[in-house]
């Protein structure tokens, strides 16, 4: 969590200087240059032409709508939101994450599982109440154009 925490912050920077996709390229190259060592030789005796259809799609899904597209998502949203934001997001992922596997009975609940979804809960309330207390959540809402384009006072 700490790595994903500095994560958050760290790369804020960047995608707004370099944009979603080029940060993501580079994620990905790196990723794979550290890890190619310990999975290459996997991939080299897999021969991916010989799968079944259905095993060639089940990959291509993993790999984009389980990987590509929520970490495009992701970094966008990084992108364009606030930390909290981001950081709430990324706090209840798990907790989807788990709720989704239950409904399609891949899942059982355990003490562990309680456990993690209370210290989640709690974090993400940890992180609400001292963005409260920075008064983020007033600042964030800006008054709203009345028809001739001017900016309503509040109250």
């Amino acid at each position: 969590m700490v790595a994903i925490a500095v994560n958050t912050v760290i790369i804020k920077p960047q995608l707004q200087r370099y944009g979603t996709l080029v940060v993501m390229g580079w994620y990905y190259i790196i990723g794979l240059l550290i890890t190619a060592p310990f999975f290459w030789k996997y991939i080299a005796d897999t021969d991916f032409l010989r799968l079944p259809l259905s095993g060639q799609a089940e990959l291509a899904y993993v790999l984009v709508l389980g990987t590509v597209l929520p970490m495009y998502l992701l970094y966008r949203g990084t992108e364009k939101l606030t930390f909290i934001h981001t950081a709430l997001y990324r706090y209840i992922q798990p907790v989807v994450a788990t709720v989704l596997a239950l409904v399609r009975h891949q899942e059982q609940i355990d003490r562990t599982n309680i456990i993690a979804g209370v210290l989640i809960f709690a974090s993400i309330i940890l992180v609400i109440r001292e963005a409260n207390l920075r008064g983020f959540f007033s600042s964030v809402q800006a008054p709203s154009p009345t028809p001739d384009g001017r900016s309503r006072k509040r109250p």
